[in-house]
């Protein structure tokens, strides 16, 4: 047992200097002597065996989140379910033997890290097709089934340790990603069937090519106009309702819904012209409420979806046009402030979650950077719509110490009083 608990010793160090192949060998070597010499009464040599399996199968999970993007799809598809395939075996072997030790309390701590580990890896397991097509039509009830196994395993934790984060928040994933796999063409839900209607409500406010834009709209019968607003308003009212009563899911779904956030957000810029300032505010006030899930942001705020340059140009055209003696249409202050509330919320996650790097990394190649912030600050502040309304110039001061701050709760504060 001396010369397998010296590599292990040895496999620990390299996992520490991040070195996961050589600790793999390392961890591998020890287990190849404990299987030679197996003594199945022996405690201690089991609990040897189980540490082994169970480190060995931490550096399989972290070589599937650092295998890089310079190999083909397939290639990195096939290997990813590769590290995880023998990561949940590890994890699983080294279970079956804490099973046989004879102390009923052996091992409680490393239990729970294997079935952590285990849970984590099968939550992320990729389908057996690498083809998209072929996972979206054969695949569903396998990733389903991992799912389940992995809620179970977490469920095994929180059993024995009630108050564990780390397994509570994983569990939490795997149910928005439940989630996700509902038909995203739902159209039964509330949710779906108000965005249908603020749809329906945009196509039919269209300008048509003989109009140049929604400006023109605006000499259409008032009274229709009015009625048009106050379906939209009421759409909107029901959405806001569904994210304030569960925002994790219903973000989640509205992120899922075709053209979802993409509806909002042209409520919210399109309808400059008609002086729809209410369905306006309220459409980014949603969108605002949205983005208060991390993982909402993660998944779907990319910059295709959503571009902060725009939240700024609209922003702008409020706080400018309201500022200006040539007769132009008056600005909104409270769409200005909606929009800096956005951009607040996008901020706040950007501190959070500094030491995630899913979405980080996400955040920073798609969502708001230094120039972005500076410049909505820049414009806000060096414009006014009136001497006694400076909300759009307090909440950019709110958006610039937010930047620079990790107080988080100053920063939730800031997004709530915008939105």
């Amino acid at each position: 047992m001396e010369e397998a608990e010296s590599f292990k010793t040895a496999g620990n160090k390299h996992f520490q200097k991040n070195e996961l192949n050589q600790a793999i060998s390392n961890y591998t070597s020890a287990l190849d002597i404990l299987n030679k010499q197996q003594k199945s009464s022996d405690d201690d040599h089991k609990l040897l065996q189980t540490t082994c399996l169970s480190n060995r199968a931490m550096c399989h999970l972290k070589l599937c989140s650092t295998t890089k993007m310079a190999l083909s799809a397939s290639t990195l598809h096939e290997k990813k379910k590769e590290h995880l395939d023998i990561c949940i075996k590890d994890c699983t072997s080294a279970l079956t033997i804490l099973d046989s030790i004879k102390s009923s309390t052996a091992g409680t701590k490393l239990r729970m890290k294997l079935l952590y580990r285990r849970a984590k890896a099968t939550s992320i397991l990729p389908s057996s097709s690498s083809s998209p097509q072929q996972q979206k039509q054969q695949d569903d009830e396998e990733i389903n089934k991992n799912l389940n196994s992995a809620a179970r395993d977490l469920l095994d934790i929180l059993s024995l340790e009630p108050n564990n984060k780390e397994a509570a928040s994983l569990l939490q994933s795997i149910k928005i990603k439940h989630g996700m796999m509902k038909d995203s063409n739902d159209s039964a839900s509330p949710l779906s069937k108000a965005l249908n209607g603020l749809h329906d409500l945009l196509v039919q406010l269209k300008p048509s090519k003989e109009e140049d834009d929604y400006k023109k709209k605006k000499n259409d019968t008032s009274e229709d106009l009015k009625k048009k607003e106050e379906m939209m308003l009421h759409h909107l009212k029901v959405v806001l309702g569904v994210l304030n009563s569960d925002t994790v899911s219903s973000s989640m779904e509205l992120g899922r819904k075709r053209n979802g956030i993409n509806t909002l957000f042209s409520v919210a810029k399109s309808l400059k012209g008609l002086y729809f300032s209410r369905c306006r505010t309220r459409a980014l006030q949603a969108l605002s409420i949205a983005c208060s899930n991390s993982m909402f942001i993660e998944r779907f705020m990319t910059k295709s979806v959503l571009n902060p340059d725009d939240l700024v140009e609209m922003m702008k055209m409020e706080l400018v046009q309201g500022d200006s003696d040539d007769g132009e249409e008056e600005g909104d202050v409270d769409v200005a402030v909606a929009c800096i509330g956005l951009m607040l919320r996008l901020v706040m996650h950007m501190n959070d979650d500094e030491d995630d790097e899913d979405i980080k990394e996400n955040m920073d190649e798609t969502m708001v950077n230094g120039t972005t912030i500076c410049r909505m600050c820049q414009i806000a502040l060096s414009t006014t719509i009136s001497t006694t309304d400076v909300r759009a110039q307090r909440a950019a001061l709110d958006l610039l110490s937010a930047w620079v701050t990790s107080d988080k709760d100053s920063i939730v504060s800031a997004a709530e009083e915008a939105s």
